[in-house]
């Protein structure tokens, strides 16, 4: 075998002389196939000569050029064995005119955007429906970084450059994607052609399909697949009808509110709305097969509001000495009867001496608390209130006094005498409360509760000789969540009074004068807890007040928790 070798070397390297003795002027022609290329640890250079000279391609390499070359290949094309030398050892070759030049692999990429390794093949593709513009952009998503896409609008046609399994999948997609397409005029005989236009361009295929309209003849031109083309009849059979209009009367919601909701849901370019402040109505104007959608949805936006009956129990009780930092609801609740909160809180309190407390209690055992709280405190019932809120509105409930107070505006003119104006102001003090529920369909009641305890006992003397009321207020707000008839408990709202005694004695301390010395004065302070009881129930409107009591009085709601 070795022998073998070095006769076809010794044979070549004869043709070769040959060759070269009879001249290239003859015009004899070199084949570019090289049947054996059996090269061992030769020089880089010499073997990109000995590729030249056997195959004919004209070659240009720099002087820098080195290594060394060991190979073997049968029946390979010489444009292959030049290219597989050249990328063993980071090197390509661009040719130009006939002139194959050996650069480097970097310079090659930086001059081409891609790897001289990565062969790639070129393809003129001529679409069937689809914009090249379009086309193209859809194919730049998925081809190689170092591939290439051209489009020709004007021809229809895209040029694609790419390795031959991307340009596969790149030909596969685009003839799923690049149907035919169909162009058609639709006449409008009710329908707007420019609203139609909006309403036919939101469901025709992206990047393919298009519509304008012709105001002044009322036509819309469409350019679709043959599929497309179908839905766009259907649509239009369904919108480009008489328009019909309806009434829908407003029993419980404001008008506007249901037309601004509905107004959205409108055909474009036939749907119209009108509003009625005066009766609450709205007109609303559409296709028959969407006019029987919205008039429904109007009704049901037109609910009843449910409504909450809020009992409320204001308690005043006064602080004994082993109270004085508050109710120990601890200790009450177990002296009544064993009783105990069904739930308190977390944030607002523990429930416990000194603290605000927010718990349940079912309505059973209202009264033992009550009876708990009088032997153990002096005890008193401030108001018994009752208020009906609608759901998600706000209801406020004070009990105390509107203290007035005098302010008094000095006014300067530049010309004139400087006047004086007294102007008379209300301020609430006592125990507010403020209340907002929401109704839910299971019967629970979330309540949004802002009581607030507040005092003026002292006031502010101004310059003018005017007395504005110092307010001491305690204030705080929780959301709670209960079932329909269930009593909230609301404590720790503690509050100083300052208590004015006149004693005297019978006739005599109102002599005038000698009198004085008969009746005496005491000052000092009291201090009380404001306990409040909530009690929400749903009630429906339908029955009187007494009746809906009696409703819910013979369905008592069950401790929670």
């Amino acid at each position: 075998m070795k022998l073998m070798r070095i006769v076809i070397a010794i044979f070549w390297l004869c043709s070769t002389v040959l060759l070269l003795g009879r001249g290239f002027a003859e015009d004899i022609p070199l084949e570019q196939k090289l049947d054996i290329l059996d090269l061992r640890d030769m020089d880089i250079k010499d073997a990109i000569k000995f590729i030249a000279q056997r195959s004919g391609l004209n070659i240009v390499a720099g002087d820098s050029l080195q290594g060394r070359v060991t190979i073997y290949l049968e029946k390979v094309d010489a444009h292959k064995a030049l290219a597989t030398i050249l990328e063993t050892n980071r090197l390509a070759y661009e040719e130009q005119g006939g002139v194959m030049r050996i650069v480097t692999a970097e310079e090659y990429q930086n001059r081409y955007g891609r790897p001289f390794s990565q062969k790639t093949q070129t393809k003129l593709i001529r679409l069937k429906g689809m914009k090249a513009t379009s086309a193209a952009v859809l194919l730049e998503k998925i081809k190689d970084p170092f591939g290439k896409v051209v489009a020709d609008d004007v021809s229809g046609t895209i040029l694609i450059e790419e390795t031959p399994q991307r340009l596969t999948q790149m030909e596969q997609y685009l003839e799923a994607v690049d149907q035919p397409t169909v162009a058609r005029v639709f006449g409008l005989r009710f329908a707007d052609a420019e609203a139609v236009a909006v309403r036919v361009g939101q469901i025709l295929t992206p990047l393919m399909g298009s519509v304008r309209e012709d105001r002044q003849s009322n036509k819309i031109f469409v350019t679709d697949t043959n599929e497309k083309i179908s839905e766009v009849e259907r649509l239009l059979r369904e919108i480009d009808v008489p328009r019909t209009p309806s009434v829908v009367a407003l029993s419980y919601a404001r008008a506007e509110d249901v037309a601004a909701i509905i107004k959205s849901f409108l055909t474009p370019g036939i749907g119209a709305l009108e509003v009625d402040k005066r009766s609450n109505q709205i007109v609303i104007t559409d296709a028959p097969f969407r006019l029987w959608e919205l008039e429904s949805m109007a009704r049901q936006l037109d609910r009843r509001d449910k409504e909450v009956l809020i009992e409320a129990r204001i308690v005043q009780v006064v602080l004994k000495d082993e109270f004085r930092m508050g109710i120990d609801w601890e200790a009450i609740m177990n002296q009544a009867h064993g009783l105990k909160l069904s739930s308190v809180w977390g944030g607002v309190g523990t429930g416990g001496k000194g603290s605000l407390a927010v718990g349940t209690l079912s309505d059973d055992n209202y009264h033992a608390v009550i009876e708990a709280l009088g032997s153990a405190n002096k005890s008193h019932i401030l108001s018994n209130p009752r208020i009906a809120v609608i759901n998600n509105q706000e209801a406020k409930i004070l009990v105390g006094t509107t203290k007035p107070y005098v302010t008094t505006t000095t006014t300067t003119p530049s010309t004139g005498p400087t006047t004086t104006a007294e102007e008379v102001k209300f301020i609430d003090v006592g125990v507010k409360l403020v209340v907002t529920p929401t109704i839910h369909d299971d019967g629970y009641v979330t309540m949004k509760i802002r009581p607030e305890v507040s005092s003026a006992a002292t006031s502010l003397k101004t310059g003018q000789n005017n007395f504005i009321p110092i307010v001491d207020t305690s204030e705080v707000q929780t959301t709670v969540r209960v079932k329909d008839g269930v009593t909230i408990i609301i404590g720790g709202l503690i509050k100083d009074e300052k208590i004015l005694g006149d004693s005297r004695v019978p006739v005599l301390g109102a002599i005038p004068v000698v009198g004085g010395a008969f009746r005496s004065q005491s000052r000092g302070k009291e201090k009380s807890e404001i306990v409040i009881f909530l009690t929400p129930r749903i009630i429906t409107g339908d029955l009187g007040m007494r009746e809906e009591l009696d409703f819910h009085s013979a369905e008592k709601s069950p401790v929670l928790y």
